[in-house]
């Protein structure tokens, strides 16, 4: 079978899925790719490019498979009539339509982006499978369809929503993790921080750090590593913990090299995590698969991938800071999470 793959932002956690689903489906597979830059643009353009390039090829695929970036509705609406016993697959890495909004933005900016879900909306009408990176965010989107689609004076195809909902499933993004997994940890000094999330303003940076430099000056020991990519816009408190936390950082900013970074994780002990936005959560799943001891909000993906059993390093609203504050204290490691996450997310590719 011959299977193409579209992915219109070719960068981080868009650029894994793609370059791993790639290996996994063998030479059979061909990859067609934009850079991973100008969201809103790639959300509105690249359907045109990817079908310009499909038909100047006169190339036929017997399955395609396209990322949430790319109105897909428009792409089969571009291509030949060869395609049209061609099977499409959409894959959702995020939506628009519970994607939080930046506190900076004005009511009237949000109202103006709101369209940004319909393209979400009429891509998974236009697919003949939808699959979601997560459980929590095919029940979020669909639970959120209802009352988006209210929001139009009318023909909201209420209706629609069960359609989408019957030809919508799960497959998590696939991952080697196998190899990231430690037998034993140096516990010589002090635990080790790690954050390994976008600087941006949805992984909560803020709480994050605040509660390292409190705990700092308590006293606590701890180390730090800092990983991510960063961005022009980076939130002030990135500068604030640099220079407050500088004595304990053993590493700041972004890891070009996946050997290296798969070293750090492999060097860290504690995942405090803050995140207002996880559809999924591939840099919490390595970094536990990597032996950290992760401390994870109660919401979005998170109980997903702690799964029943270890459902214990959850925190409730307004709790982070003195869990956090345990865990430094009472620092012990044992692998049977990492075991356990490897287990259940691992695929050979």
């Amino acid at each position: 079978m011959k299977q193409l793959i579209l992915e219109s932002y070719y960068t981080g956690s868009h650029k894994q899925w793609a370059d791993n689903l790639k290996k996994s489906l063998g030479i059979q597979c061909t990859l067609l790719t934009l850079p991973g830059k100008y969201w809103k643009w790639r959300m509105h353009s690249s359907a045109v490019e990817f079908a310009s390039t499909i038909n100047s090829t006169g190339e036929r695929f017997d399955e395609i498979i396209c990322s949430s970036l790319t109105n897909l509705a428009t792409l089969k609406g571009l291509l030949k009539p060869h395609h049209d016993s061609t099977s499409f697959i959409l894959y959702m890495h995020e939506n628009q339509l519970v994607y939080p909004h930046s506190s900076n933005l004005s009511l009237e900016h949000i109202k103006r982006d709101h369209h940004y879900g319909f393209i979400n909306y009429i891509s998974c009408l236009a697919a003949d499978e939808i699959h979601f990176n997560s459980e929590f965010h095919r029940n979020s989107f669909l639970k959120a369809l209802p009352d988006y689609l209210n929001m139009y004076p009318d023909c909201n195809n209420l209706d629609s929503v069960k359609a989408l909902e019957d030809k919508s499933l799960v497959r998590y993004v696939p991952l080697e993790l196998s190899h990231l997994k430690s037998k034993s940890k140096n516990l010589s000094g002090p635990p080790v921080i790690l954050w390994n999330h976008r600087w941006e303003h949805d992984k909560g940076p803020e709480e994050f750090f605040n509660s390292l430099i409190m705990l700092s000056d308590e006293g606590l020991d701890f180390n730090l590593i800092v990983l991510g990519e960063s961005y022009n816009r980076r939130p002030e408190i990135f500068k604030i913990a640099h220079e407050r936390l500088g004595d304990k950082i053993l590493h700041w900013g972004y890891c070009d090299s996946k050997e290296e970074y798969f070293k750090l994780l492999q060097r860290s002990d504690i995942l405090p995590v803050t995140s207002r936005h996880e559809f999924f959560g591939i840099s919490a799943v390595e970094a536990i698969s990597a032996g950290c001891i992760p401390l994870f909000p109660n919401r979005l993906s998170y109980p997903e991938i702690l799964g029943q059993n270890y459902l214990h390093h959850l925190y409730e609203q307004g709790e982070f800071l003195s869990k956090l504050r345990n865990l430094i204290s009472n620092y012990h490691w044992d692998n049977e999470l990492s075991t356990d996450v490897i287990k259940r997310f691992h695929q050979n590719i």
